[in-house]
């Protein structure tokens, strides 16, 4: 992740952060981090036009929706949205 930011590929950067955003949902329970990964990934993907790419990550965010329950689903997705850029990079820099 850290190379295509730095060369400015915003196309791995989409792959890259859906790929972290499921890992995290399917093997860390880290839900606010998960979902951090995923809406950005799907605002890169928004802003290169890859409907391809939307797509998978929106399915990937309605499985997360199922996995948490809508309440706590939405309740997350609130709390996330303002802070995503904040917690993938406090994410990347910890890893």
């Amino acid at each position: 992740m850290g190379i295509a930011k730095q060369i400015r590929d915003k196309r791995s950067q989409g792959i890259w952060l859906n790929n972290i955003g499921y890992f995290f949902s399917s093997f860390n329970n880290k839900n606010s981090e998960s979902l951090a990964c995923y809406l950005l990934a799907k605002q890169i993907n928004e802003e290169l036009g890859n409907p391809r790419k939307i797509a998978q990550t929106e399915s990937d965010l309605k499985d997360f929706e199922l996995k948490l329950g809508e309440i706590e689903f939405n309740r997350l997705l609130t709390e996330v949205t303002p802070k995503a850029e904040e917690i993938v990079q406090k994410l990347l820099q910890e890893n």
